[in-house]
């Protein structure tokens, strides 16, 4: 039987954002625990816990939002007509910037 697929609203997605970064050994490559593979399967089980959700389907959705995240940000190829963002993008690009308190 296959798995029932997960619907990820706005509400989920902004809790798995935020549960996200405060896991910064996921994402901060400078901090040792970043290379650390137990500490990080652990902050992700944590996460998808939380959520009540496979841990597999948290782990593919951030790397999504990272993925459009990365793509609005860049500049439109030269030539092409910009379009307005749709809401949808409009909230990717407010995806906050994961910071380190140092």
């Amino acid at each position: 039987m296959a798995a029932q697929r997960v619907v990820w609203t706005p509400a989920l997605e902004g809790q798995l954002v935020e549960l996200w970064q405060a896991h910064p050994s996921l994402y901060y490559v400078a901090l040792e625990n970043y290379h650390d593979r137990n500490i990080r399967e652990k902050s992700w089980t944590q996460i998808a816990a939380e959520l009540q959700l496979p841990v597999e389907e948290v782990k593919k959705r951030i790397a999504s939002l990272r993925t459009q995240y990365g793509k609005l940000l860049k500049p439109k190829a030269g030539g092409s007509g910009q379009k307005p963002p749709t809401p949808k993008q409009i909230c990717h690009l407010k995806f906050p910037e994961a910071t380190i308190d140092e």
